[in-house]
């Protein structure tokens, strides 16, 4: 149900804004999502992401990474500077996590987020160009 006031606009539905959308739907602050793209209906998108430890955290919380069953764990990152002395490898257990990140697709993470954003019922427009942005001075704060 969209409204004409929302606590909270978010423009770019892309990972972070569905994250934000969805961490803000049982707090009790309204939000509505934009994104300018319409919603991919085949794999238009086959970028991989890598996510961070913490990232995947946060889509666990979401309810959003058991859905993603093709992930790969990042075990090994390899730092230098090309030309310079020093190098370092990190592990995860350098860091005290399982994995020191994941990569996942890109199409298959915005699926399932949507596919969670659509459950709960989030206020949620795709194709929408944001071209003004008005907010209201009296919030009452």
């Amino acid at each position: 149900m969209t409204t004409d006031h929302y606590d909270i606009v978010i423009i770019g539905g892309g990972p972070v804004g569905m994250a934000l959308a969805l961490a803000l739907r049982d707090t009790g602050v309204s939000n509505l999502l934009l994104e300018a793209r319409g919603l991919p209906e085949k794999d238009e998108d086959p970028r991989p992401l890598a996510l961070s430890h913490g990232s995947r955290l946060i889509l666990h919380r979401l309810g959003v990474w058991s859905e993603l069953t093709q992930n790969t764990p990042i075990t090994t990152i390899h730092i230098s500077n090309r030309g310079s002395i020093g190098q370092t490898v990190l592990t995860p257990d350098d860091a005290g996590v399982p994995a020191l990140g994941y990569v996942v697709n890109y199409h298959d993470l915005f699926c399932s987020m949507h596919k969670k954003l659509t459950e709960r019922k989030s206020d949620y427009i795709a194709g929408a160009i944001v071209t003004q942005l008005d907010t209201d001075d009296n919030l009452g704060y």
